[in-house]
């Protein structure tokens, strides 16, 4: 019995058997689940939590994202959106709307304000900060203090510390409370403790109290006022997700769980090996099978070694006079008998042209992958361009404006979690009860006004 061989789909993923006509799936490791048992960090603290299966979730995610054209394109939006025209101070006018200090105000009532802004890069920190949100739905600010007397303390810089080398420590099993952080570029290595940048957290949701109570400026839960002396503390900002404890898990990842992403990704491949082994034979060519013995008649060549030289002879000069002057093509020859009757005429050789229609494989595939990426990250594909398909539709100008429009409205609970840290400083700080943080939408208008306007909206 002929052995059947099956063919390979997507490889460890799916397969087909032609003989039974039945596909297989095969289960894929599951990165999302966090293992029980934590990463030895130091004798000093509880172990750090992996992040996935293998405690290399971020690099995951961003890998596989980033073989994507559609979802790579929609977290750029996503992130452009969440940006909107950057972060803002001011303060409410008597309409109750944000209006963004003037520069007499940033050079005079709000100078402080004005000043921790530029010496922070303020914009580039939420551009850093919003990046992580929007692919982990985690982010780690670390906030800086200066080493002043208790209770004139204050706040001097923030970092975005990067999600991809982040980790928690266990929570304390006493309290359920995250204490400290993990900073590493060696995970999902077991690095030393040497090669780990340990913080403590404020892992409190009223987080400026719990500063305070840090910094000896409030009393504790025992009435005590008790300043740490530390510099340095990392304030979680995170989207929730149900039934997540330590790292929030973003619902756009169901793309990558539900198999759509990896299928989208091997499209590219798939149409790569068709149009390499489809361009390879450019004619068929028919040969007659008296047409060698005659040539060997005819010209007396009677040795084996002489008929094979003969016959390679031949098969050269059709090579060559098929490939042309820009010696593009390649040959494919196959013999076949004469009729036994004799009544259907054979010619010695026939050339047929083979007809490459090479373009539309898997389109429809890659526009339903495409589309349900875009759908899982909430981004419709008019905004960042088409997607493969007849049936893209072309929306006008004012439709895309509405999208937009749409999209930044939907911003308002990624945007307060972002502008948290600020307010926080603000209480610090002590700066003005009447500053307000705003990060404006951009509004597109038609060409016969000014192009685009920015128009605050408070967060």
């Amino acid at each position: 019995m002929k052995e059947e061989k099956f063919e390979l789909l997507v490889p460890f993923s799916a397969s087909y058997l032609p003989g039974a006509r039945a596909a297989v799936t095969f289960a894929s490791t599951d990165y999302f689940t966090e293992p029980d048992k934590p990463i030895s960090v130091s004798e000093k603290y509880r172990g750090a939590v992996p992040w996935g299966s293998d405690n290399d979730l971020p690099r995951y995610i961003t890998d596989t994202l980033g073989k994507n054209p559609v979802g790579s394109g929609s977290m750029e939006l996503r992130i452009d959106i969440a940006y909107g025209a950057g972060v803002k101070f001011g303060v409410m006018d008597e309409n109750g709307e944000f209006r963004e200090a003037t520069q007499q105000e940033k050079q005079g009532v709000y100078a402080a304000v004005e000043q921790f802004f530029q010496d922070n890069d303020m914009n580039t920190f939420m551009s850093e900060l919003i990046t992580d949100i929007n692919f982990f739905y985690n982010g780690f600010v670390e906030i800086i203090l200066d080493m002043n007397e208790t209770g004139s303390r204050r706040v001097v810089s923030m970092a975005a510390k990067e999600a991809y080398f982040s980790r928690w420590e266990t929570a304390n099993p006493d309290t359920g409370i995250v204490e400290n952080h993990f900073y590493s570029a060696l995970w999902p290595k077991k690095p030393k403790d040497t090669e780990v940048t340990i913080t403590p957290v404020i892992w409190a949701k009223n987080a400026a109290k719990e500063l305070e109570i840090r910094i000896g400026r409030r009393p504790n839960d025992v009435g005590k006022t008790k300043d740490e002396k530390e510099f340095r503390y990392i304030l979680p900002v995170r989207l929730p997700s149900p039934g997540r404890t330590y790292y929030t898990k973003p619902y756009w990842y169901s793309v990558i769980e539900s198999g759509w992403m990896e299928f989208a990704n091997k499209i590219p491949e798939f149409k790569k090996q068709f149009m390499l082994y489809s361009i390879n034979i450019a004619y068929h060519i028919e040969i007659n099978e008296q047409y060698f013995p005659k040539i060997f008649a005819k010209e007396g060549i009677t040795t084996k070694k002489g008929q094979e030289e003969r016959v390679k002879k031949e098969l050269d000069n059709l090579n060559e006079f098929l490939k042309g002057a820009e010696k593009a093509g390649k040959s494919m020859i196959t013999y076949f008998k004469s009729t036994p009757d004799g009544k259907v005429e054979i010619p010695d050789i026939k050339i047929h042209v083979i007809d490459k229609k090479i373009g539309g494989e898997y389109i429809d595939d890659s526009h339903e992958a495409s589309a349900m990426i875009a759908y899982a990250m909430r981004v419709h594909p008019s905004l960042i361009g088409t997607i493969p398909g007849k049936t893209t539709s072309n929306l006008s100008g004012s439709d895309k404006r509405e999208l937009l429009r749409i999209a930044q409205s939907l911003q308002k609970r990624v945007r307060d979690q972002i502008l948290k840290p600020l307010y926080l400083v603000k209480q610090i700080n002590k700066w003005s009860p009447e500053i307000e943080f705003s990060i404006p939408d951009i509004f597109l208008t038609t060409l016969d006004t000014n192009g685009e306007i920015d128009k605050s909206a408070q967060v």
